[in-house]
Protein backbone atom coordinates (compact mmCIF):
# COMPACT_ATOMS: atom_id res chain seq x y z
CA UNK A 1 0.00 0.00 0.00
CA UNK A 2 2.77 2.25 0.57
CA UNK A 3 4.54 1.81 -2.47
CA UNK A 4 1.35 2.05 -4.53
CA UNK A 5 1.01 5.60 -2.68
CA UNK A 6 4.63 6.16 -3.69
CA UNK A 7 3.80 5.71 -7.21
CA UNK A 8 0.22 7.73 -7.04
CA UNK A 9 2.61 10.87 -5.20
CA UNK A 10 5.01 10.62 -7.99
CA UNK A 11 2.82 10.95 -10.74
CA UNK A 12 0.80 13.62 -9.13
CA UNK A 13 4.03 15.45 -8.38
CA UNK A 14 5.02 15.14 -12.44
CA UNK A 15 1.35 16.02 -13.56
CA UNK A 16 1.79 19.55 -11.33
CA UNK A 17 5.49 20.15 -13.25
CA UNK A 18 4.03 19.54 -16.47
CA UNK A 19 0.71 21.60 -15.89
CA UNK A 20 3.11 24.21 -14.88
CA UNK A 21 5.58 23.84 -17.63
CA UNK A 22 2.81 24.12 -20.00
CA UNK A 23 1.35 27.24 -18.26
CA UNK A 24 4.71 28.78 -18.46
CA UNK A 25 5.29 28.11 -22.25
CA UNK A 26 1.56 29.70 -23.34
CA UNK A 27 2.06 32.58 -21.32
CA UNK A 28 5.06 33.05 -23.32
CA UNK A 29 3.16 32.31 -26.66
CA UNK A 30 0.57 34.94 -25.90
CA UNK A 31 3.43 37.33 -27.16
CA UNK A 32 4.93 35.30 -29.73
CA UNK A 33 2.14 33.22 -30.94
CA UNK A 34 4.88 30.55 -30.92
CA UNK A 35 4.05 27.71 -28.43
CA UNK A 36 6.37 24.80 -28.40
CA UNK A 37 5.34 21.87 -25.85
CA UNK A 38 8.02 19.33 -26.79
CA UNK A 39 9.56 16.64 -24.77
CA UNK A 40 6.64 17.32 -22.06
CA UNK A 41 5.49 13.21 -22.47
CA UNK A 42 2.28 14.57 -23.37
CA UNK A 43 -0.73 11.97 -24.38
CA UNK A 44 -3.01 15.05 -25.68
CA UNK A 45 -2.65 18.12 -26.53
CA UNK A 46 -4.24 20.27 -23.69
CA UNK A 47 -6.97 22.57 -24.64
CA UNK A 48 -4.82 25.80 -23.57
CA UNK A 49 -2.47 25.32 -26.27
CA UNK A 50 -4.59 25.83 -28.79
CA UNK A 51 -6.70 29.03 -27.13
CA UNK A 52 -3.52 30.26 -25.71
CA UNK A 53 -5.96 30.63 -22.27
CA UNK A 54 -4.07 30.40 -18.84
CA UNK A 55 -7.17 29.40 -16.07
CA UNK A 56 -4.27 29.36 -13.06
CA UNK A 57 -5.26 32.56 -11.02
CA UNK A 58 -1.94 32.25 -9.99
CA UNK A 59 -0.67 33.24 -13.67
CA UNK A 60 -0.92 36.74 -15.08
CA UNK A 61 -1.01 36.38 -18.61
CA UNK A 62 -0.83 38.76 -21.62
CA UNK A 63 -4.63 41.06 -21.75
CA UNK A 64 -6.76 39.12 -24.16
CA UNK A 65 -6.74 41.91 -26.49
CA UNK A 66 -3.02 42.53 -26.47
CA UNK A 67 -2.83 38.86 -27.22
CA UNK A 68 -1.06 37.25 -30.75
CA UNK A 69 -2.74 34.26 -32.33
CA UNK A 70 -1.45 30.87 -32.46
CA UNK A 71 0.75 31.06 -35.66
CA UNK A 72 3.36 27.83 -34.67
CA UNK A 73 2.85 24.80 -32.62
CA UNK A 74 5.26 22.19 -31.26
CA UNK A 75 4.45 19.08 -29.54
CA UNK A 76 7.10 16.67 -30.64
CA UNK A 77 8.95 13.83 -28.54
CA UNK A 78 5.96 13.27 -26.74
CA UNK A 79 3.61 10.18 -26.66
CA UNK A 80 0.23 11.32 -27.90
CA UNK A 81 -1.88 8.94 -29.73
CA UNK A 82 -4.26 11.31 -31.55
CA UNK A 83 -4.52 14.50 -33.17
CA UNK A 84 -8.10 15.72 -32.23
CA UNK A 85 -8.73 19.10 -33.37
CA UNK A 86 -11.23 21.14 -31.04
CA UNK A 87 -14.47 21.92 -32.56
CA UNK A 88 -15.00 25.12 -29.80
CA UNK A 89 -16.11 27.90 -31.97
CA UNK A 90 -14.05 30.67 -30.16
CA UNK A 91 -10.72 28.68 -30.90
CA UNK A 92 -8.86 29.97 -33.97
CA UNK A 93 -7.03 27.21 -36.26
CA UNK A 94 -6.47 29.30 -39.52
CA UNK A 95 -3.99 31.21 -38.18
CA UNK A 96 -1.39 28.37 -37.65
CA UNK A 97 1.12 28.45 -40.24
CA UNK A 98 3.65 25.95 -38.64
CA UNK A 99 2.32 22.33 -36.79
CA UNK A 100 4.71 20.14 -35.64
CA UNK A 101 3.51 16.92 -34.41
CA UNK A 102 6.82 14.52 -34.90
CA UNK A 103 8.10 11.81 -32.44
CA UNK A 104 4.40 10.61 -31.16
CA UNK A 105 2.23 7.81 -31.61
CA UNK A 106 -0.27 9.13 -33.84
CA UNK A 107 -2.24 6.28 -35.67
CA UNK A 108 -3.68 8.58 -38.10
CA UNK A 109 -4.51 11.87 -39.41
CA UNK A 110 -7.84 13.37 -38.71
CA UNK A 111 -10.08 14.08 -41.52
CA UNK A 112 -10.53 17.89 -41.01
CA UNK A 113 -7.33 18.35 -40.99
CA UNK A 114 -8.12 21.05 -43.30
CA UNK A 115 -9.41 23.27 -40.23
CA UNK A 116 -6.18 24.39 -40.33
CA UNK A 117 -6.57 26.36 -43.54
CA UNK A 118 -3.60 28.85 -43.47
CA UNK A 119 -0.86 25.84 -42.50
CA UNK A 120 2.09 26.38 -44.61
CA UNK A 121 4.35 23.86 -42.86
CA UNK A 122 2.86 20.02 -41.30
CA UNK A 123 5.41 17.28 -39.72
CA UNK A 124 4.00 14.74 -39.08
CA UNK A 125 7.22 12.57 -39.08
CA UNK A 126 8.04 9.08 -36.85
CA UNK A 127 5.04 8.27 -35.73
CA UNK A 128 2.23 5.17 -36.88
CA UNK A 129 0.27 6.28 -39.30
CA UNK A 130 -0.43 4.48 -42.33
CA UNK A 131 -2.60 6.62 -44.36
CA UNK A 132 -2.71 10.38 -45.81
CA UNK A 133 -6.42 11.40 -45.39
CA UNK A 134 -7.87 13.30 -49.20
CA UNK A 135 -8.65 16.17 -46.84
CA UNK A 136 -4.95 17.37 -46.65
CA UNK A 137 -5.29 18.52 -50.26
CA UNK A 138 -7.50 20.96 -49.32
CA UNK A 139 -4.87 23.27 -47.45
CA UNK A 140 -4.00 25.43 -50.29
CA UNK A 141 -1.03 27.15 -48.45
CA UNK A 142 0.54 23.82 -47.65
CA UNK A 143 4.03 23.95 -49.37
CA UNK A 144 6.06 21.64 -46.36
CA UNK A 145 4.78 18.13 -45.64
CA UNK A 146 6.79 16.26 -43.61
CA UNK A 147 5.21 12.12 -43.35
CA UNK A 148 8.91 10.33 -42.78
CA UNK A 149 9.32 7.61 -40.55
CA UNK A 150 5.84 6.20 -40.69
CA UNK A 151 4.23 3.14 -42.09
CA UNK A 152 2.79 4.38 -45.04
CA UNK A 153 2.32 2.09 -48.16
CA UNK A 154 0.30 4.07 -50.24
CA UNK A 155 0.32 7.71 -50.97
CA UNK A 156 -2.50 8.58 -53.07
CA UNK A 157 -2.49 11.79 -55.59
CA UNK A 158 -5.48 13.81 -54.38
CA UNK A 159 -4.00 14.12 -51.30
CA UNK A 160 -1.46 16.21 -51.86
CA UNK A 161 -1.48 20.05 -52.01
CA UNK A 162 -0.91 21.68 -55.63
CA UNK A 163 1.59 24.65 -53.74
CA UNK A 164 3.42 22.02 -52.37
CA UNK A 165 7.62 22.56 -53.06
CA UNK A 166 9.09 20.33 -50.22
CA UNK A 167 7.98 16.30 -49.52
CA UNK A 168 9.56 14.53 -47.68
CA UNK A 169 8.61 10.33 -47.18
CA UNK A 170 11.43 8.79 -46.30
CA UNK A 171 11.59 5.26 -44.21
CA UNK A 172 8.04 3.76 -45.12
CA UNK A 173 6.96 1.28 -47.26
CA UNK A 174 5.82 2.81 -50.71
CA UNK A 175 6.33 0.40 -53.70
CA UNK A 176 5.11 2.82 -56.28
CA UNK A 177 4.39 6.91 -56.19
CA UNK A 178 1.08 8.48 -57.21
CA UNK A 179 0.03 9.26 -60.90
CA UNK A 180 1.07 12.68 -60.36
CA UNK A 181 3.45 15.33 -58.00
CA UNK A 182 2.82 18.45 -57.89
CA UNK A 183 4.75 20.38 -60.74
CA UNK A 184 5.82 23.04 -58.01
CA UNK A 185 7.95 20.45 -55.76
CA UNK A 186 11.63 21.21 -55.39
CA UNK A 187 12.56 18.73 -52.88
CA UNK A 188 11.61 14.99 -52.72
CA UNK A 189 12.84 12.65 -50.75
CA UNK A 190 11.24 9.22 -51.62
CA UNK A 191 14.75 7.22 -49.77
CA UNK A 192 14.17 3.94 -48.18
CA UNK A 193 10.63 2.62 -49.07
CA UNK A 194 10.08 -0.54 -51.57
CA UNK A 195 10.37 1.25 -55.04
CA UNK A 196 11.52 -0.25 -58.03
CA UNK A 197 11.02 2.34 -60.49
CA UNK A 198 10.29 6.32 -60.78
CA UNK A 199 7.00 7.02 -62.90
CA UNK A 200 7.77 8.56 -65.94
CA UNK A 201 6.89 12.59 -65.00
CA UNK A 202 9.43 12.85 -62.42
CA UNK A 203 11.32 14.25 -65.50
CA UNK A 204 8.65 16.70 -65.94
CA UNK A 205 9.16 18.80 -62.41
CA UNK A 206 10.94 21.40 -63.71
CA UNK A 207 11.70 22.83 -60.03
CA UNK A 208 12.86 20.09 -58.70
CA UNK A 209 16.25 20.65 -57.04
CA UNK A 210 16.51 17.65 -54.76
CA UNK A 211 16.02 14.26 -55.20
CA UNK A 212 16.87 11.24 -52.89
CA UNK A 213 15.96 8.15 -53.51
CA UNK A 214 18.27 6.09 -51.65
CA UNK A 215 17.58 2.38 -49.91
CA UNK A 216 14.97 1.24 -52.78
CA UNK A 217 15.05 -1.56 -55.20
CA UNK A 218 15.60 0.63 -58.63
CA UNK A 219 17.23 -1.73 -61.08
CA UNK A 220 17.33 1.69 -64.06
CA UNK A 221 16.13 4.32 -64.66
CA UNK A 222 13.92 4.55 -68.12
CA UNK A 223 13.15 8.43 -67.29
CA UNK A 224 15.31 11.06 -68.46
CA UNK A 225 16.24 12.44 -65.33
CA UNK A 226 18.88 14.79 -67.97
CA UNK A 227 15.06 16.94 -68.74
CA UNK A 228 15.05 18.02 -64.63
CA UNK A 229 17.72 21.48 -65.68
CA UNK A 230 17.33 22.84 -61.90
CA UNK A 231 18.45 19.45 -60.02
CA UNK A 232 21.36 19.79 -58.05
CA UNK A 233 21.57 16.95 -55.45
CA UNK A 234 20.74 13.25 -56.88
CA UNK A 235 21.32 10.20 -54.67
CA UNK A 236 20.25 7.08 -55.83
CA UNK A 237 22.67 5.47 -53.51
CA UNK A 238 21.61 2.05 -52.08
CA UNK A 239 19.58 0.29 -55.45
CA UNK A 240 20.82 -1.97 -57.91
CA UNK A 241 21.40 0.12 -60.86
CA UNK A 242 23.30 -1.53 -63.51
CA UNK A 243 22.80 0.56 -66.73
CA UNK A 244 24.59 3.60 -67.68
CA UNK A 245 22.30 6.89 -66.79
CA UNK A 246 21.05 10.23 -68.59
CA UNK A 247 21.42 12.71 -65.80
CA UNK A 248 21.29 17.24 -66.15
CA UNK A 249 24.69 18.49 -66.08
CA UNK A 250 22.94 21.30 -63.23
CA UNK A 251 24.16 18.81 -60.52
CA UNK A 252 26.35 19.55 -57.72
CA UNK A 253 26.54 16.46 -55.42
CA UNK A 254 26.26 12.79 -56.61
CA UNK A 255 25.55 9.82 -54.83
CA UNK A 256 25.25 6.43 -57.05
CA UNK A 257 27.44 4.67 -53.91
CA UNK A 258 26.02 0.71 -53.65
CA UNK A 259 25.01 0.31 -56.81
CA UNK A 260 25.81 -2.26 -59.96
CA UNK A 261 27.44 0.01 -62.13
CA UNK A 262 30.64 -1.12 -64.16
CA UNK A 263 30.44 1.90 -66.53
CA UNK A 264 30.58 5.60 -65.60
CA UNK A 265 31.13 7.98 -68.59
CA UNK A 266 28.46 9.51 -68.55
CA UNK A 267 29.46 11.79 -66.00
CA UNK A 268 32.74 12.57 -67.67
CA UNK A 269 30.37 15.91 -68.65
CA UNK A 270 28.96 16.73 -65.71
CA UNK A 271 31.10 20.03 -64.97
CA UNK A 272 29.57 21.46 -62.04
CA UNK A 273 30.12 18.34 -60.13
CA UNK A 274 31.83 19.34 -56.30
CA UNK A 275 30.84 16.10 -54.65
CA UNK A 276 30.80 12.26 -55.90
CA UNK A 277 30.31 9.06 -54.20
CA UNK A 278 30.56 6.27 -56.58
CA UNK A 279 31.88 3.85 -53.81
CA UNK A 280 30.84 -0.05 -53.83
CA UNK A 281 30.12 -0.95 -57.13
CA UNK A 282 31.84 -2.55 -60.09
CA UNK A 283 33.79 0.00 -61.86
CA UNK A 284 36.89 -1.50 -63.36
CA UNK A 285 37.95 2.20 -64.43
CA UNK A 286 38.02 5.85 -64.18
CA UNK A 287 37.31 7.30 -67.87
CA UNK A 288 40.14 10.05 -68.65
CA UNK A 289 37.74 12.57 -69.68
CA UNK A 290 36.92 13.47 -65.52
CA UNK A 291 39.40 15.55 -66.50
CA UNK A 292 36.67 17.98 -67.43
CA UNK A 293 35.36 18.13 -63.90
CA UNK A 294 37.06 20.99 -62.58
CA UNK A 295 35.24 22.27 -59.93
CA UNK A 296 35.14 18.47 -58.34
CA UNK A 297 36.84 18.63 -54.44
CA UNK A 298 35.37 15.18 -53.58
CA UNK A 299 35.66 11.66 -55.25
CA UNK A 300 34.82 8.42 -53.47
CA UNK A 301 35.68 5.43 -55.81
CA UNK A 302 36.23 2.95 -52.34
CA UNK A 303 35.27 -0.70 -53.12
CA UNK A 304 35.26 -1.16 -56.84
CA UNK A 305 37.70 -3.26 -59.22
CA UNK A 306 39.96 -0.58 -60.23
CA UNK A 307 43.58 -1.80 -61.02
CA UNK A 308 44.80 1.79 -62.40
CA UNK A 309 43.77 5.12 -61.84
CA UNK A 310 44.10 8.16 -64.62
CA UNK A 311 47.02 10.49 -64.58
CA UNK A 312 44.52 12.97 -65.76
CA UNK A 313 42.79 12.78 -62.05
CA UNK A 314 45.51 15.05 -60.92
CA UNK A 315 45.18 17.46 -63.24
CA UNK A 316 41.55 18.35 -61.30
CA UNK A 317 43.02 21.18 -59.28
CA UNK A 318 40.03 21.54 -57.15
CA UNK A 319 40.19 18.34 -56.30
CA UNK A 320 40.71 17.95 -52.74
CA UNK A 321 39.79 14.03 -51.62
CA UNK A 322 40.23 10.91 -52.99
CA UNK A 323 39.10 7.78 -51.43
CA UNK A 324 40.32 4.68 -53.24
CA UNK A 325 40.72 1.61 -50.58
CA UNK A 326 39.06 -1.29 -51.48
CA UNK A 327 40.01 -1.41 -54.75
CA UNK A 328 42.83 -3.89 -56.28
CA UNK A 329 44.91 -1.29 -57.57
CA UNK A 330 47.59 -3.80 -58.95
CA UNK A 331 49.70 -0.85 -60.73
CA UNK A 332 49.93 1.14 -57.70
CA UNK A 333 51.75 0.48 -54.89
CA UNK A 334 49.46 0.01 -51.57
CA UNK A 335 52.11 2.29 -49.55
CA UNK A 336 51.41 5.06 -51.71
CA UNK A 337 47.76 5.16 -52.13
CA UNK A 338 47.44 4.92 -47.91
CA UNK A 339 48.92 8.03 -47.65
CA UNK A 340 46.00 9.24 -49.09
CA UNK A 341 45.63 12.11 -51.93
CA UNK A 342 48.35 13.68 -51.71
CA UNK A 343 50.54 11.00 -52.21
CA UNK A 344 48.31 9.25 -54.93
CA UNK A 345 48.55 12.59 -56.68
CA UNK A 346 52.50 13.37 -56.55
CA UNK A 347 53.37 9.50 -57.96
CA UNK A 348 50.40 9.85 -60.94
CA UNK A 349 52.06 12.92 -61.91
CA UNK A 350 55.64 11.79 -61.73
CA UNK A 351 54.15 8.53 -63.88
CA UNK A 352 52.70 10.72 -66.68
CA UNK A 353 55.84 12.92 -67.13
CA UNK A 354 56.10 16.21 -67.27
CA UNK A 355 53.43 18.69 -69.25
CA UNK A 356 53.12 22.20 -69.57
CA UNK A 357 49.40 22.45 -68.44
CA UNK A 358 49.99 20.74 -65.23
CA UNK A 359 50.91 22.74 -62.02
Amino acid sequence: EAHFRLILWRFSLNMATNTKAIEKQVLAAQETGRLSLSNLGLEHIPSMAWSLDVKSASSAGVPWWQRSCLTSLDVSHNVVSALIIPADDDISLDQIRSLNLSHNAISAISHNIDAFSSLVSLDISHNRIEQIPTSLSSIRSLTSLNISNNMISLLPADCLPDALTCLSCHHNRIAELPDYLPISITNLDISHNSLSALPRYISSLKSLQTLKAASNRICSLSIELSLLPNLITLDLSYNRIQDSLSLPNSIVTLNLSFNRLDNIRFISDMTLLVEVDLSNNVIASVPSDFINLNRLQLLNLRSNDLNDLPAELAMIKSLATVYVNGNPLRRIRSNIWMKGWSSLKEYLLKRAGPQESWS
